[in-house]
């Protein structure tokens, strides 16, 4: 029992440090071309190689989208925001569903890479 208390945990917790450290680098994509500059020679723990070339291409291309259409790609975040706010409200009356909570985790995920996109482009030091 308590290996098991313990696998879960070590799961947990990798989960959200692998979560936390690719949000790190869709925040600071200085870090993210800096990291993948000495990628073969020093490599992040949770992340590989072909980790960190999938992250930038996704920030890239959401990137791309951004200068393209600014317009669309604001109403792509304004309609996550809509359904991040229609899966809680459907999550509050309907708690056990795990589906609607992945969807949810995965909304959420992907208006936090639009936002630090935006974010991004925005600042001085882009």
């Amino acid at each position: 029992m308590i290996k098991f208390i313990f696998f879960v945990f070590f799961e947990l917790f990798s989960s959200y440090a692998l979560a936390s450290n690719t949000l790190y680098y869709w925040q600071n994509p200085p870090a993210l071309i800096q990291s993948l500059g000495v990628c073969p020679n020093v490599t992040d723990a949770e992340l590989s190689c072909a980790d960190l070339a999938k992250l930038k291409a996704s920030f890239d291309a959401m990137a791309y989208d951004l200068q393209t259409d600014p317009q669309i790609f604001g109403k792509v975040i304004l309609k996550l925001q809509e359904d991040i706010a229609t899966q809680e409200q459907t999550i509050a009356n309907h708690p056990d569903d795990e589906v609607l909570k992945t969807q949810l985790i995965k909304s959420k995920e992907e208006l936090a890479q639009r936002l630090a996109v935006v974010k991004w482009f925005e600042s001085p030091e882009s």
